[in-house]
């Protein structure tokens, strides 16, 4: 099973060359129920279009929070808009 911790360390050497800059904040992040494909998906595009936003470079800042039943993902970017 991979991890969003996995996939950030997946695309951080690709960014780092596009010199955008991936911080990644996490207490332990539990396991989620869904479809790992597209959840893995949807993390991949979002940070491509925050990182193709920033074409001069930036920081993409990932931050995840659980609760009890739920967790929540923020990510922001430095890119306009």
């Amino acid at each position: 099973i991979k991890t969003i911790e996995t996939l950030v360390e997946g695309v951080r050497e690709d960014f780092s060359k596009r010199k955008v800059e991936i911080l990644f904040f996490s207490e332990p992040v539990p396991s989620i129920m869904g479809d790992q494909l597209r959840l893995e998906r949807v993390f991949a595009n979002i940070m491509n279009n925050a990182a193709e936003a920033m074409p001069q470079g930036g920081r993409i800042e990932i931050h995840f929070i659980s609760t009890l039943d739920s967790v929540r993902v923020t990510i922001a970017d430095t890119g306009k808009g």
